[in-house]
């Protein structure tokens, strides 16, 4: 991933993810997207979220729209398929020993898409934060640390300026 100042935003593919070339300027950094998805997906298993996902008569309203005729069970199959996509996303962007690195990005890129997708069709319930409380905690408590360090040195170079 790169590191959190370098803020490019991803085109989009053929495949409707989120491509690895740079181009513009992105309001998200790669580290952020993950750390959005990576609470996401760990609020999701832990099911404080829950995601609802186009039942049956769902998928026959779509293809309705779309002009398609489709039975109960194509509709089943289209509503077993979307959740099993998910599910693969959520293995792959987990880093499951199967996964390259761009089949990984990949799959976290679907995921952010999906977040954005059902956030704005009202299919989340609950919520979902970015990174852990405890690994705030940690973040902060490292920063508090460095600057203790520094305080301590600017104290250190002027007793020694004072000849102390």
């Amino acid at each position: 991933m790169q590191n959190q100042n370098d803020n490019n935003i991803k085109e989009p593919s053929n495949s409707g993810g989120l491509s690895h070339e740079k181009s513009a300027k992105s309001i998200f950094s790669e580290d952020e997207i993950q750390d959005i998805v990576k609470g996401f997906v760990s609020a999701w298993v832990q099911g404080e979220v829950k995601i609802r996902f186009p039942d049956l008569e769902q998928h026959k309203d779509i293809a309705k729209k779309n002009n398609e005729s489709i039975d109960d069970k194509e509709a089943m199959r289209r509503e077993v398929n979307l959740k099993v996509e998910f599910a693969d996303r959520i293995m792959l962007a987990s880093s499951t020993g199967r996964a390259t690195s761009e089949e990984q990005w990949k799959a976290i890129s679907l995921l952010f898409q999906d977040i954005l997708l059902y956030r704005s069709s009202d299919k989340i319930e609950g919520q979902f934060s970015k990174g852990s409380v405890s690994e705030r905690l940690q973040r902060f408590e490292q920063s508090l640390d460095v600057t203790n360090e520094l305080v301590k040195q600017l104290v250190d170079m002027h007793r020694q300026e004072l000849g102390m």
